[in-house]
């Protein structure tokens, strides 16, 4: 039996849509002007044609398809309200309010002087309803406790992870978790991660981990050198249990799957909320940990709370302070990450203390 589209595919939009979205590709030259969407990444454009085509199937699915009828002018009050009740049927609250969004944004280049204003509405109605029927909160820890986490899972896994799969990735899943609560970069930087190009050993021993601006979503470049901690773990990592899952293939990423190939984004994803679900009894994305190191350091460092758009590379409007920015963010991602290691230092000395009480 055929499995039932869910998404039509750019060349099966109405002629009028599709030729309006390239036009909207379209980047600027001598005698042509920029689209409107120009500037959207691959992963973006990716997105926002699934999205749309989302959107147009369900119009050819009730008869609504008018490819006579300017984009917006379908988005009628009914069909808007049948598609998002479709949605709600099949998808997540997050995942719905992502499928609008990709509809606002493809009505907002194909036809910039129509009136997609109800979609808007009803996209933050939607919105609003999704964020509170769950409370961020009730998932977030210390920045410090996911960082403690990561390395108690290594430890736990160390020995077997050189003999067993099981345990190798659980020691990567460990790893992943300690380097994202000292630098939370976007997951695409994360999984993207390659040994010898964003993670190198520096002379001093510790590791860097950088990416250059043409990488990163703000396009701002990302350095931080992380703890002395860290060192003994991905040498161990990259010299011993990496090698068991690679069998003996050759990959520069640093995170590999079971078979030896780099990690996809969703399974990163998905092993870094199971691992955090084992570790501290609550399921944390890897974009939630941005909201964590946030909160964290407006907690336990408000008197550093400006160095926060730094730790976690917000663009900033002053462009023309862009190298003082550049020497700020390096400042603020080394006072960061000295702060945990105090904590850790710290937590280790209690522990000695209770230890030698006890005995």
């Amino acid at each position: 039996m055929a499995r039932q589209r869910l998404s039509l595919p750019l060349e099966e939009w109405p002629h009028q849509d599709r030729e309006a979205f390239e036009r909207a590709l379209q980047t600027g030259e001598l005698f042509t002007s920029q689209g409107l969407a120009a500037h959207w990444a691959p992963a973006t454009r990716t997105w926002a044609i699934k999205g749309y085509g989302h959107w147009l199937r369900h119009l050819q699915l009730i008869g609504s398809l008018d490819d006579q009828l300017p984009p917006t002018a379908r988005a009628s009050a009914v069909v808007l309200r049948g598609y998002v009740g479709g949605l709600k049927e099949q998808l997540a609250p997050a995942s719905v309010v992502g499928r609008m969004r990709a509809l606002i944004e493809v009505l907002r280049v194909i036809d910039p002087r129509g009136d997609y204003e109800l979609v808007r509405r009803i996209c933050n109605v939607t919105r609003v309803r999704a964020g509170s029927g769950r409370d961020k909160r009730e998932n977030l820890v210390a920045p410090s406790e996911l960082y403690f986490a990561g390395i108690a899972r290594m430890q736990r896994n160390h020995s077997l992870a050189k003999d067993g799969t099981a345990a190798a990735i659980k020691y990567g899943d460990g790893l992943m978790m300690a380097m994202l609560a000292v630098k939370p970069v976007r997951r695409k930087n994360l999984v993207g991660t390659r040994i010898g190009e964003h993670l190198k050993k520096a002379a001093v021993g510790t590791y860097e981990w950088r990416f250059a601006a043409h990488e990163t979503k703000t396009k701002q470049a990302i350095f931080v050198e992380l703890p002395a901690s860290l060192t003994p773990h991905l040498d161990y990592w990259l010299n011993t249990v990496r090698q068991v899952l690679l069998r003996g293939k050759q990959c520069h990423s640093l995170w590999v799957t079971t078979v030896g190939t780099s990690m996809a984004i969703d399974t990163a994803y998905g092993r870094f909320c199971k691992a955090t679900t084992d570790e501290l009894g609550k399921r944390i994305n890897p974009h939630l940990v941005r909201h964590i190191v946030a909160t964290g350091i407006a907690l336990s460092m408000p008197e550093s709370v400006r160095i926060t758009p730094m730790v976690l590379d917000h663009r900033t409007d002053q462009t023309s302070q862009q190298y003082y920015n550049l020497a700020d963010t390096l400042s603020a991602s080394a006072q960061y990450v000295n702060h945990l290691e105090r904590l850790r230092r710290r937590a280790r000395s209690r522990t000695g203390h209770l230890q030698g009480t006890c005995e």
